[in-house]
């Protein structure tokens, strides 16, 4: 019987962030594509932690009816700087 790799023969760039790279890799790898890592973008805090932290306080004083967290990274990072500030 032969192995059903549907990507043999193909080449994909996985642009994931390192740190998040493998599993994708992996997976693609799996179904026969060679894959290139191309890190698109790079996930690290901001330089300032100022403008965050005003928002932060912001929201806990009521001020804005919303907060939407666009990725996995951004919820990481926001949890992160609520337990470095004792707000979680």
């Amino acid at each position: 019987m032969q192995e059903n790799r549907p990507l043999t023969g193909l080449s994909i760039v996985n642009t994931r962030a390192n740190h998040q790279a493998e599993p994708l890799t992996d997976e693609l790898s799996a179904m026969g594509a060679t894959v290139l890592h191309y890190p698109a973008i790079r996930i690290a805090p901001p330089a300032d932690f100022a403008p965050l932290d005003g928002a932060l306080a912001a929201l806990l004083q009521g001020k804005f009816d919303w907060l939407v967290l666009t990725s996995a990274n951004t919820v990481e990072g926001l949890a992160q700087r609520l337990e470095m500030l004792q707000i979680a």
